[in-house]
């Protein structure tokens, strides 16, 4: 099994979790690959769509919101994993940049 680089930034995207949220990674995705910065959530989806069928991740409903769970196991320095800190500090950036849009569309809802 070999992953080209789009797919390693995704699984990339995942960092420690297991499973994520779609938004989650889109965010994680779009931070910590400043050339993809400009993917478009279809094309995000497209290649999400990709992987499922080549088996590196399954889609499944999370709190009723789409997600993806991680199916590549990670070996003791698995490239798949988070490599130094600014990897992690990326990780954390799309998470609470997912969790403010998150917030943003939930006060649009009232």
């Amino acid at each position: 099994m070999r992953l080209n680089q789009i797919e390693l930034n995704i699984i990339r995207s995942f960092g420690w979790a297991l499973v994520e949220l779609e938004s989650t990674l889109f965010e994680r995705y779009r931070v910590s690959s400043p050339k993809r910065s400009l993917t478009t959530l279809e094309e995000f989806r497209k290649q999400l769509r990709e992987m499922e069928s080549k088996g590196y991740v399954s889609s499944l409903k999370l709190h009723g919101k789409r997600a993806y769970r991680k199916l590549i196991v990670n070996g003791p320095g698995s490239a798949t994993l988070p490599q130094n800190p600014l990897d992690e500090m990326h990780l954390v950036i799309g998470s609470l940049k997912a969790k403010s849009k998150e917030n943003e569309a939930n006060t649009h809802d009232v």
